[in-house]
């Protein structure tokens, strides 16, 4: 069991990880100078809802992982940076 949480906080954090470079790709592609719309709703929806709860699972799953407390504290400080 542990190591299916484990599994599954990996997979949490590759799609943290791919959504950040989606959330620079959506905010680069609404800005002005670049030819977009100027509408960034996509960039600010993206952030609030999927970024967001990301990050509470990859520390859900830290914890549950029964990972090192490094690891664990480093999942608690990216939520902070997300907050």
């Amino acid at each position: 069991m542990r190591e299916v949480l484990r599994r599954i906080h990996q997979i949490a954090s590759w799609l943290f990880a791919a959504g950040v470079l989606l959330q620079g790709y959506l905010a680069g592609a609404a800005m002005t100078q670049l030819g977009g719309t100027g509408d960034f709703e996509t960039h600010v929806g993206l952030g609030y809802t999927l970024m967001g709860a990301l990050a509470l699972l990859v520390l859900i799953f830290s914890l549950l992982g029964r990972f090192p407390r490094r690891q664990i504290g480093l999942t608690v400080l990216l939520l902070l940076l997300y907050l």
